[in-house]
């Protein structure tokens, strides 16, 4: 599970509202990191991998794909004012040396316009997919396979139900400043099933979709972590 987790960093343009906001004053008295979180503002969540599996390509071989909410590559779009990313960075932990056991974390910069995919048929759904190409020799990951994803069929046979004890695994925001982290160490936290809405309610993005209500105590950083029942 833990090699599954990846970090996600999208550094975007200021907004022309907070700027706007403003004053001569206000900006005497701030201290310098305010200012650079203005003039170059940074938003972070959690992604995770998936692998699917295609015998045209071998075996043991996959396809490769980071999730994460969509949120968190589209800072602002919660409020209807997606940001302008000028930079997408992807964070994991790559080892010392081929099969090696120590592992340090390095950034793979993604540019400001990777392929992300989204439910563009359904606005609602939260979600962002993005095809990566990682050497398996280089790179700490453990892909999660579909086989364990939660379906529909699963719910309407009450395989899941309220109640169910989950945990998820994510960025601790207090921890989100890299440069003096060495290696991707995620939070683990606990919770249970709350309620399976047969109906429509909001979803994170306010719009009425499909939802899973979690009781559980959660951070910024979280966003876009897997929920493992």
């Amino acid at each position: 599970v833990m090699k599954s987790i990846v970090f996600i960093k999208a550094d975007c343009e200021p907004s022309p509202d907070e700027l706007a906001k403003l004053t001569p004053d206000a900006i005497v008295k701030m201290k310098p990191e305010e200012v650079e979180a203005i003039r170059h503002p940074s938003f972070v969540g959690t992604g995770f991998l998936v692998g699917i599996g295609d015998e045209r390509i071998g075996k043991a071989a996959q396809f490769l794909y980071l999730v994460t909410n969509r949120h968190v590559v589209q800072p602002g779009v919660v409020e209807g004012k997606p940001r302008k990313v000028v930079n997408y960075s992807v964070y994991l932990n790559r080892r010392n040396s081929p099969g090696s056991n120590e592992v340090h974390l390095e950034a793979i910069p993604m540019g400001s316009t990777p392929p992300w995919l989204f439910r563009d048929d359904d606005p609602s759904v939260d979600l962002a997919v993005l095809p990566m190409v990682l050497p398996p020799t280089e790179w700490d990951d453990l892909a999660v396979p579909t086989d364990l994803f939660a379906t529909p069929e699963m719910l309407n046979q009450k395989t899941v139900v309220e109640g169910e004890p989950v945990f998820f695994v994510g960025l601790f925001i207090q921890l989100s400043d890299f440069s003096n982290a060495s290696k991707i160490e995620p939070i683990m936290r606990t919770g249970a099933i709350a309620e399976l809405p047969v109906g429509l309610e909001k979803t994170t993005l306010r719009i009425n979709g499909h939802i899973y209500l979690v009781e559980a105590h959660s951070f910024g950083g979280n966003s876009g972590s897997p929920v493992f029942v």
